[in-house]
């Protein structure tokens, strides 16, 4: 691998970011430079119960309630932020070789 920087990639668990445990994980790299573009940490098993137990919290604690409209709008503007960081990730994956699907779609 030929570049030394990248982000560290985090958890986000029960409304927050949450350090790693354990070293374990891997290296995204971008494949025409061999640039180091993120470490992933993998989730051991503990975080993934911890995890599980915030969304069951969360579903107990007023989200099965919240009318479908409401849900369906929070659903669309956290949709709506990962396509407006679209273009920022996956240039982060690949060389940001000019995107036909989008001059055509």
């Amino acid at each position: 691998m030929t570049a030394q920087h990248g982000l560290w990639t985090r958890n986000f668990v029960d409304g927050q970011f949450v350090e790693p445990d354990t070293d374990r994980g891997f290296e995204q790299v971008e494949p025409a430079t061999g640039r180091l573009i993120a470490r992933v940490h993998e989730a051991d098993a503990a975080l993934v119960d911890r995890a599980v137990q915030a969304a069951r919290r969360a579903l107990a604690n007023g989200w099965a309630d919240t009318p479908v409209r409401e849900r369906a709008a929070l659903l669309r503007r956290a949709a709506d932020r990962i396509e407006e960081r679209f273009a920022r990730l996956r240039c982060g994956r690949t060389t940001c070789a000019v995107d036909i699907a989008s001059r055509n779609g």
